[in-house]
């Protein structure tokens, strides 16, 4: 019999990628979420071989072969089990526990605290359907779960009786030291002849258990529900738990991400259950600690790679905290320990939460589809880093952005990926130019300060993120993407389409079409599909398909027809928001030129009255990011 424990096995299949482990053997190629081969135990001449890395198995459809990473290196090879687990750990680096009667003895302990541990499961949950466990299922109601749900993350209620779940265990056959083993005990302190020297660890609190990467408990968190003590308590490390490199739900992200389905990473387990509630599947959160650097790379390992689908943006996984000043600190501190962990096509976007909401409020409160619209509006983590590093400091004089670029290049110096850290040097060295762009550094409201050289007309100038025109017709196919795929936006749309210039000649007729649509007294005006069947029979057909092609989704996914229309109208303010400033930067340009040579004071009431248009629409800015 092996000895090779379970802990030892689930690390070694986790490190090791079956499609690369196959893919060293036979020649694979991608069919979607998966990879497909011919069998190499039987003679075939097309692919009937299937590899799954979300699920880590493998299938043939021909000869029936099925097994992991371990069962095909021992059929493929012809090796026992013990030799498979040699050749494989040595791919991944992992040193091979010794066959002895310890290691077989720790590999018995391995099991009994899995069954342990789930029989504590079992038995929270029980707690919470008598009669002694209402206060727990009143507060679960309070919160609004329902019965489905507390069924499906097997919630459960550990009473205040430091022994009951004791005497439970004991009948089950389990030792003291089991329990504590299993992190649902404590030793006592007292040394007592009635005492019998262990205690439950959880009491009068809600249980939320937490799976290990195959779904099976090995540890509680639990919510205090009345008394003194920390809100929050989690199990503590242990042989099949460690808490900074687990994440709760992570079992069932996993198949999520294998689903295309976005990785949102948020703080507490009340956000991931309304989050998977909601439809949000791939929702994980640490267990009581900051994110940790093994946390994220988890995370990374199981999202599909580009280019899988290049229309979305789901292989970046989305950080998510509260809105609140301890949320806002958490996401600086995840950026400094992502930083040099950077890869291509391994990044994090970061979603930032209305004030005081938190993903359970927000979606309690407003709906899936307000939840949908802040993971639409994410940011990618160089536009993160930017606002951050900026923050509130002075940029007034050259060393204030000295200072900044300094700080900046800090960050930057942390990401030891050679390539990628050039490419962000690149990146911030020409945002930097924009942002400091002009005949002198100093801040704008500065050059036109023509009567009173004291008086100040704006705020100290801030390096946000200007927009700047869209390449090309990107902008105009954005805007009638957007009309096409949500209809109901003309209604907020029409007043302003006429002075958003069309460049590009052969999309006016579609532009008119849309018009066309609108004008005809019928009762489908917010209807897609009549919309795109009107245009193709007016013969736009061509252009309808240039403007839908999915590049055009990769700059604005909040045009997609899927997306709430919530989503799409936030879309939209921001290309309109784009385009006033856009136009109010060019009239301020021509008018300080033709300031110098009259002076005509008229003109520099026009010039203050566009600063404080520019400076309202950097703090609107701020405060509602959504990214094109």
């Amino acid at each position: 019999m092996s000895t090779f424990g379970p802990a030892f096995l689930d690390e070694l299949r986790n490190r090791l990628t079956l499609s690369e482990v196959i893919g060293r053997r036979v020649k694979i190629t991608r069919a979607g979420r998966e990879f497909k081969a011919c069998c190499p135990f039987h003679k075939e001449k097309s692919p009937s071989f299937t590899i799954n890395d979300a699920k880590g198995f493998f299938h043939c459809f021909g000869c029936g072969a099925h097994g992991d990473v371990i069962g095909f290196t021992m059929r493929q090879e012809n090796r026992s089990f013990p030799e498979a687990v040699e050749i494989l750990a040595g791919m991944a680096g992992m040193q091979v526990p010794k066959s002895s009667p310890e290691e077989a003895k720790r590999y018995e302990e391995e099991k009994n605290l899995y069954t342990l541990i789930d029989e504590a499961a079992r038995w929270f949950e029980e707690q919470l359907r008598i009669p002694s466990g209402r206060m727990a299922l009143e507060y679960a109601k309070r919160r609004n779960l329902s019965q489905e749900t507390i069924d499906r993350f097997r919630l459960g209620y550990a009473p205040n009786d430091a022994q009951a779940l004791i005497k439970y265990l004991t009948a089950k056959g389990y030792k003291p030291q089991q329990m504590v083993d299993a992190g649902v005990a404590k030793k006592s302190e007292r040394d007592t002849s009635k005492d019998v020297g262990v205690y439950s660890f959880f009491r009068g609190r809600l249980i939320f258990p937490v799976g290990d990467r195959r779904g099976r408990v090995v540890a509680f968190g639990a919510r205090l529900l009345e008394g003194d003590g920390p809100k929050y308590i989690n199990s503590a490390d242990h042989g099949l738990f460690h808490k900074g490199q687990l994440l709760y739900g992570f079992s069932r992200a996993r198949a999520a991400a294998a689903d295309g389905k976005p990785l949102i990473i948020t703080e507490g387990y009340m956000d991931v259950i309304r989050l998977v509630e909601a439809g949000f599947m791939g929702a994980v959160a640490p267990l009581g600690t900051a994110l940790t650097e093994e946390q994220i790379q988890l995370l990374w390992k199981i999202v599909p790679k580009p280019p899988v689908r290049p229309d979305l943006l789901n292989h970046i996984p989305i950080l998510c905290f509260d809105g609140d000043n301890a949320g806002s600190k958490a996401a600086e501190r995840a950026l400094e320990r992502i930083l040099p962990h950077l890869a291509p096509d391994q990044s994090v976007r970061f979603a930032a939460m209305p004030a005081g909401e938190d993903p359970d409020t927000l979606i309690l409160n407003k709906g899936p589809a307000a939840m949908q619209a802040v993971l639409d509006a994410a940011q990618p983590l160089i536009d993160f880093m930017w606002q951050r590093t900026a923050g509130d400091r002075p940029l007034n004089t050259p060393e204030d952005r000295a200072g900044f670029r300094r700080a900046l290049d800090a960050r930057i110096g942390l990401i030891k990926d050679r390539a990628l850290q050039q490419d962000y040097k690149n990146s911030i060295q020409e945002r930097l130019q924009q942002s400091f762009s002009g005949n002198d550094n100093r801040p704008q409201q500065q050059r036109f300060e023509k009567r009173d050289a004291s008086k100040s007309y704006g705020r100290s100038f801030m390096p946000v993120i200007k927009p700047r025109p869209l390449p090309n017709n990107l902008q105009e196919r954005i805007v009638l993407a957007l009309l096409i795929n949500h209809p109901a936006l003309f209604v907020e749309m029409e007043s302003a389409l006429d002075t958003l210039p069309i460049t590009d000649a052969s999309l006016e007729p579609l532009r008119q079409g849309v018009f066309d649509f609108m004008s005809e007294s019928n009762m489908e005006h917010e209807n897609p599909a009549a919309l795109r069947e009107f245009l193709e029979k007016a013969g736009l057909g061509q252009a309808l398909s240039r403007v839908l092609s999915p590049d055009l989704y990769v700059h604005a996914g909040f045009a997609r027809p899927e997306r709430p229309l919530s989503a799409a109208l936030a879309g939209w303010h921001d290309i309109w928001n784009r385009h006033e400033r856009i136009s109010a930067e060019n009239e301020l340009k021509n008018l300080s030129l033709e300031l110098k040579s009259t002076g005509d004071s008229a003109i520099l009431e026009r010039i203050e009255q566009l600063q404080a248009m520019l400076i309202h629409m950097d703090e609107k800015a701020e405060r509602e990011v959504v990214e094109l």
